[in-house]
């Protein structure tokens, strides 16, 4: 099994600005078209892979990780404030991590409680990508890419960064720092 990490662009294209849209490491197909993308293995092949004697594989995924560690290496007081606010920190709060509930607020001013369905993949694409530092250009192309549904302009993307910046201002100070 082969495969490219694409640590400085997608080989398959002339894009250069990043392994994946956000600037995170991806993998896919060589620039000869062989391999496949090791990161997203279907559920049904993964048994196909067996580890040398001796090792073992495993996956860890946990919910919220990249937020929770830009929030902690930025010391950001509202984004912190939002990752704490559930029950893993104290004990009468929420069962859930609200990051994306938050975000989707800031972003369309929607109550928490409906940021559901195409509202979070919103939110997410749009937290996330600030936090990568994306311009309001690709925001725009992102989410219109992701959601043909729910258009989105530039003015849109604009204003939900700059309101992001606004609320979760430590990140940007700490991304200006960094």
């Amino acid at each position: 099994v082969r495969t490219s990490f694409n640590i400085a662009g997608n080989s398959r294209t002339d894009d250069q600005t990043g392994g994946a849209e956000t600037g995170r490491l991806s993998s896919s197909t060589n620039c000869y078209g062989r391999g496949c993308n090791m990161q997203n293995q279907p559920k049904g092949l993964r048994d196909l892979y067996v580890p040398d004697p001796g090792y073992v594989m495993w996956q860890a995924d946990w919910q919220s990780a990249e937020s929770y560690i830009v929030g902690w290496l930025s010391n950001d007081p509202a984004m912190l404030e939002v990752l704490t606010n559930h029950r893993l920190y104290k004990s009468n709060a929420p069962e859930k991590v609200m990051m994306h509930e938050a975000v989707g607020h800031i972003v369309t001013g929607l109550p928490e409680d409906q940021i559901t369905g195409v509202w979070r993949d919103l939110a997410k694409r749009c937290g996330h990508a600030r936090n990568y530092g994306v311009s309001p250009r690709k925001l725009t192309e992102q989410v219109n890419n992701m959601l043909p549904e729910l258009p989105f302009s530039m003015a849109n993307a604009k204003r939900a960064l700059m309101d992001l910046d606004n609320t979760f201002w430590g990140v940007k100070e700490w991304k200006t720092r960094t």
